[in-house]
């Protein structure tokens, strides 16, 4: 804890050189602020503020715009707040509840700068849970003026249904079987290797397809370099910075921002992020960045990643039994790393090319 408040002085001081800003005391909240399902306390908003500015400020930023002064060499960049947009969030679209955002902050992110805040009192993560809500009001209305009558001003505007993973269907037992149809399942039905890599040949693959599509044949080609997982576009967006300049820079409308693909994100000028979805035989199961047991591969596997082009597969018709075999099945194929049969298996998938 000491060490972590060392660290935030440390930057912030930084910040403040390089910058030449001086720190203006915020306003303090006085009134109640309405929100879908109740409202927000003044009180807890002013200690959330606080805790938030001790914790999370360095990372993410005064105005929760991942623009903070650590930003600056942190891959991946830490999220914008601002956007309601949670990407281990257990939603497939909506509102994140809070019990996700707190096991969010209490386990951290796996292979990020985001660790495990174990050490935070709960009554402080509660209240900095309420305070990063405001974060998210940041809609302007028909006159540019922000909007913070309510959440985010956006269609969904309401919580998201939970991924809540329910009793394992196959269970130890049957585990050799959850793995295989997994196997089919990952090839076929969900397609997965549009994305990740694949893991069975080509052949195969057809095969897989048709047992998990009512015997229909497959008629789409293959993508090249199907053995290696494929760089995505996400719906994250990270601040822009012009050469050696340590903040982003500011912006109206996209034509302000210089530079392909940029764009104005709430008055700076941003990108979207690339992704690189894991190869499971060769990233760490921890890559997964929400956990490595079967339920935590449940919960991303049934309601997808927000914003990250991983679907949510449950919504697309998958049934529960097969959304716990793919869980086993990418658990299992964790397992093969760092051994010869993961380099023999790639160099054999890779010879029919």
């Amino acid at each position: 804890m000491i060490r972590s408040l060392f660290l935030v002085l440390f930057l912030s001081s930084i910040a403040l050189v390089i910058t030449g800003c001086q720190y203006e005391e915020p306003d303090p909240f006085t009134e109640p602020i309405s929100i879908v399902g109740g409202s927000l306390d003044p009180d807890q908003l002013n200690r959330g503020r606080e805790a938030y500015v001790l914790y999370c400020y360095a990372c993410h930023g005064m105005e929760g715009d991942g623009d903070g002064p650590a930003a600056y060499g942190l891959r991946p960049a830490p999220r914008d707040f601002r956007t309601g947009m949670y990407k281990f969030a257990g939603v497939a679209e909506g509102m994140a509840h809070d019990e996700d955002i707190k096991r969010i902050i209490k386990d951290g992110l796996n292979g990020t700068a985001m660790l495990p805040w174990e050490d935070i009192p709960d009554a402080q993560i509660d209240d900095i849970i309420q305070y990063l809500k405001v974060l998210s009001y940041y809609a302007e209305d028909e006159d540019g003026e922000i909007d913070a009558a309510g959440w985010r001003a956006v269609e969904d505007n309401e919580l998201g249904e939970r991924a809540v993973a329910g009793d394992d269907p196959w269970g130890a037992s049957q585990a050799s079987e959850a793995i295989k149809r997994g196997e089919a399942v990952y090839h076929g039905q969900a397609n997965c290797q549009q994305c990740h890599a694949a893991y069975i040949t080509k052949p195969e693959i057809k095969a897989a397809y048709k047992a998990t599509n009512n015997g229909k044949e497959m008629t789409a080609e293959f993508r090249a370099d199907l053995y290696e997982p494929l760089i995505q576009l996400s719906e994250y967006t990270v601040p822009v910075r012009e050469p050696l300049q340590y903040k982003a820079a500011t912006c109206e409308e996209d034509e302000d921002c210089s530079g392909e693909g940029n764009m104005c994100v709430y008055g700076k000028c941003s990108r979207k992020l690339k992704v690189l979805p894991p190869d499971f035989t060769f990233n760490e199961l921890r890559s997964v960045r929400d956990g490595t047991e079967l339920q935590d591969l449940y919960r991303i596997v049934a309601h997808g990643i927000q914003g990250s082009g991983m679907p949510a597969w449950k919504l697309q018709g998958i049934g529960d039994k097969d959304l716990w075999a793919l869980s086993y099945y990418v658990h299992s194929l964790s397992k093969l790393k760092d051994t010869g049969s993961a380099l023999e298996l790639k160099k054999r998938l890779k010879a029919q090319e």
